[in-house]
């Protein structure tokens, strides 16, 4: 092998390996919108979100997935599209937060929970 491949080869898969060492696991990521869209539907469940406050927060989870899907696109997520989407997804969870404690209910749905009628 020249001297020239061999060059060519080490740089190539010095930039393989760079690139398989940025790239971020998004395990933590799945986790945790997992969590929040199940907390979402508990919220719902429990009166404590209204449906419009329901649709607003599902929406915040679909929008990051697509975010999701796009950084994954090219096969490596990078540290900024990583942080990217755990500030998203911070906030996201900080908007749960403050639609559960904002006093409004769907007092329907407490109403039937009440009465065992929801399911």
């Amino acid at each position: 092998m020249s001297i020239r491949k061999t060059i060519l080869l080490t740089a190539g898969l010095t930039a393989l390996l760079s690139a398989a060492a940025s790239a971020h696991d998004l395990r933590p990521v799945d986790r945790a919108q997992s969590r929040q869209i199940g907390a979402i539907e508990h919220l719902r469940k429990t009166g404590q979100l209204t449906r419009r406050e329901q649709a607003g927060l599902l929406a915040e989870q679909r929008s990051i997935a697509e975010r999701q899907r796009i950084a994954r696109a090219d096969g490596v997520v990078t540290a900024r599209e990583y942080r990217d989407l755990r500030e998203a997804q911070a906030a996201a969870g900080a908007n749960i937060r403050r639609e559960a404690s904002d006093g409004q209910k769907n007092y329907f749905r407490v109403w039937k929970d009440k009465h065992g009628l929801v399911r």
